[in-house]
C-alpha cells in the first residue's frame, strides 16, 4: 500500500509573526502608556520592530535617563540631544534623571530641565544634588512629586505634595520640611540620623518611615493634620508625636536582621553587631512595642496595629483597635 505524503502548507513568516504580535494591534494610546513605564533608552530601542514602530517612541509621556547604561558621557549626552529633539511635544508627567558624572550634569542638566518645564512635568526622580539645579527649577510651581536619594533644601519646592527620601543621613542642618506648605505625603526610607530629628509639615496627611537608623536621638512629628502613620523598622525608635492629633491609622512592624549559627537565633544590629535571642530579648522587643504604642500623639488613634516579627519560628502580632 503506498502511503502519499500530505503536502506541507506553506506558512509565510511574516503572517506567523503578524498573529503572534499582539501589542501592535493595541490602540496607539496604550503603546504609548506602556512605552512610558520603560527606561527612555529601551523605549527608543523599539524603532527597529517595524515600520509601524518607528516613531511610537516619540509620543512618551515620561522620560527615564541613567548615565549607567551608557558607556561613556558623550554617548549619553548625544543620546538625550537626539531623544529630546524628536519628542513630540505632549506633556511631560514624569522625568527621571540620574548623571553619576559630575562633568555631565552640568552639561546635559540645563537642556533636560528646561524641555520638563517647557512640557509641564509634574514628578522628578533624580540622584543629583540641588547645587547642580538649574535656578529655573525653584520657581518652578508644577512640580508635585520628588523622589530623591540626595540632601537638600526641599523647602525650596514650596509645590510639592509628595515626597519620598532615599539614602540620606539627616544632620543639624537638614530642614524640617515646614516650608514645603502643601507636603501630604512624606516617606522616609533607609535614612539615618544622630540626634532628635524635627518632621515639621503643616499639612501632612501620610508619613512612612521605612528601616530609619537612629543613633542616640529621636523622631519629633509635629503635623498637626497627620492621619496616616507606618513606621517599619528594624530596631525600636524613640518617637515622640505630641502635636499628631489627628491620627486616625498607626501601623508599627518591627522585623530585626536574623541569622542562624549553630541552631541559635541571633539578632544583628547596625555595625555587625550581633547578640544572641531568647526569651529576655523577645520581651524587650514587645515592651518596645508597648512603649511606642503609649506614645502621646498615638495612644489615642482610632486603629493601631503593632507587629513584631523575630524569625519564621518565633512571631508576635497584636491588633489594637478603639472606637
Amino acid at each position: 500500500m503506498e502511503i502519499k505524503e500530505r503536502p506541507c502548507k506553506k506558512v509565510k513568516i511574516s503572517d506567523e509573526i503578524q498573529r503572534s504580535d499582539r501589542l501592535s494591534n493595541l490602540p496607539d494610546p496604550i503603546i504609548h502608556y506602556i512605552l512610558s513605564l520603560m527606561n527612555t533608552k529601551c523605549a527608543v530601542r523599539t524603532c527597529v520592530l517595524s515600520k509601524n514602530w518607528r516613531y511610537h517612541w516619540t509620543n512618551i509621556h515620561t522620560l527615564s535617563f541613567c548615565s549607567r547604561s551608557f558607556t561613556n558621557t558623550l554617548v549619553f549626552s548625544d543620546f538625550i540631544t537626539h531623544v529630546l529633539h524628536r519628542l513630540n511635544h505632549l506633556k511631560l508627567l514624569k522625568l527621571k534623571l540620574d548623571c553619576w558624572n559630575t562633568i555631565t550634569r552640568h552639561k546635559i542638566t540645563s537642556l533636560v530641565f528646561e524641555y520638563a518645564i517647557s512640557h509641564g512635568f509634574e514628578e522628578l526622580d533624580t540622584d543629583m544634588v540641588d547645587a547642580a539645579f538649574p535656578q529655573i527649577l525653584f520657581q518652578y510651581q508644577t512640580l508635585k512629586t520628588l523622589k530623591t536619594t540626595r540632601y537638600f533644601n526641599y523647602s525650596s519646592f514650596a509645590t510639592l505634595t509628595t515626597l519620598q527620601i532615599y539614602y540620606v543621613t539627616f544632620n543639624p542642618n537638614t530642614g524640617t520640611f515646614a516650608g514645603c506648605l502643601n507636603l501630604q505625603n512624606l516617606q522616609l526610607i533607609q535614612c539615618s540620623v544622630n540626634y532628635v530629628y524635627i518632621i515639621s509639615a503643616p499639612r501632612l496627611l501620610s508619613l512612612q518611615i521605612s528601616d530609619f537608623c537612629i543613633f542616640g536621638g529621636r523622631i519629633v512629628v509635629n503635623a498637626p493634620r497627620l492621619k496616616f502613620f507606618n513606621l517599619n523598622a528594624t530596631n525600636p525608635l524613640l518617637l515622640s508625636m505630641d502635636e499628631c492629633l489627628s491620627l486616625d491609622k498607626v501601623y508599627i512592624h518591627l522585623s530585626p536582621f536574623m541569622d542562624y549559627d549553630d541552631n541559635t537565633i541571633l539578632i544583628k544590629y547596625p555595625y555587625n553587631l550581633m547578640v544572641h535571642y531568647n526569651d529576655d530579648m523577645m520581651q524587650h522587643y514587645v515592651s518596645k512595642l508597648r512603649m511606642i504604642a503609649m506614645c502621646q500623639g498615638i495612644s489615642h488613634v482610632k486603629s493601631l496595629t503593632l507587629s513584631l516579627n523575630l524569625s519564621h519560628q518565633v512571631s508576635t502580632y497584636f491588633q489594637v483597635s478603639s472606637n
